[in-house]
Formats: C-alpha cells, sequence, structure tokens
C-alpha cells in the first residue's frame, strides 16, 4: 500500500489516531487487570477512552464557531448595493451549514467507534478480565 493511500487529506488522521488510541488503551485496560489479576482494574481503561472521545467530540477542529466564521468573507457588503444584502447573507450561511455538515459527517465512524468500545469496555471490563483470568489459570 502506498503512503498517499494511508493520507487523509479530509483532515481527520487526528480523529484517526485518536480513535485507535482509545481502542488500545481500552483493551490494555483489560490486559493490564489479567496481568495483575486484578479484575477491577479491566474498567479503567475503557473510562479514559470514554473521557478521550469527549476531548475529541469538543475539540474537534469542524466545531460550529469555526465553520462559521471560517465561511464569513471579511467584508461582504463592500461592494455589493444594498438590495444584495440578505441574498449575500442567505449564501453565507448555507456554506457555513454544509461545512459544518460535512465535518460531523466525517467524525461521526471515529466517534462512535471510540466510544462504543470505551463504553463496553468500561461497563464489562471486569467481566472480561475476570473470564480471561479464569481461562488462564485452569
Amino acid at each position: 500500500m502506498s503512503s498517499s493511500a494511508t493520507r487523509t487529506p479530509d483532515g481527520t488522521s487526528r480523529l484517526r489516531a485518536a480513535m485507535w488510541g482509545c481502542i488500545v488503551v481500552s483493551l490494555a485496560g483489560v490486559a493490564l487487570a489479567v496481568a495483575l489479576q486484578r479484575r477491577d482494574v479491566g474498567p479503567r481503561g475503557g473510562a479514559v477512552a470514554v473521557a478521550v472521545t469527549f476531548v475529541m467530540l469538543t475539540l474537534a477542529r469542524g466545531t460550529a464557531g469555526r465553520a462559521f466564521d471560517a465561511r464569513r468573507p471579511v467584508n461582504p457588503l463592500a461592494a455589493a448595493p444594498p438590495e444584495h444584502d440578505v441574498r449575500i447573507e442567505v449564501a453565507y450561511l448555507r456554506s457555513a451549514v454544509a461545512v459544518m455538515l460535512d465535518w460531523q459527517r466525517k467524525e461521526r465512524p471515529y466517534l462512535i467507534a471510540s466510544s462504543v468500545v470505551g463504553t463496553i469496555v468500561w461497563g464489562f471490563g471486569d467481566w472480561a478480565a475476570a473470564w480471561m483470568c479464569g481461562l488462564l489459570h485452569r
């Protein structure tokens, strides 16, 4: 696979890295619980993954304010006659909403994957660790 095939020109590379980090941290919590023989440690990785997912959600580059500001022309009314004011603003608002919806569509799969895995491990990591410890010590 070429290096150009692994790049994400749409800006999701950080989201992809954070998603995989959340999955690894979740599973590492269960592995640590098995290694320590303490099933209560199992959910900790999932809790960290859910916290990171919230950070991903709130610090994403496609937040509404940034998308809105990015589409605002520097001085949209300077050269336009007064009768075009409303059309310019409507076009600007449509463009800003389109950018926000596009980014939301891009970030959704990464947020879903990291939050689902983290939540499942947070809720059932102790069971998984106990089951694995039982299998290893038979």
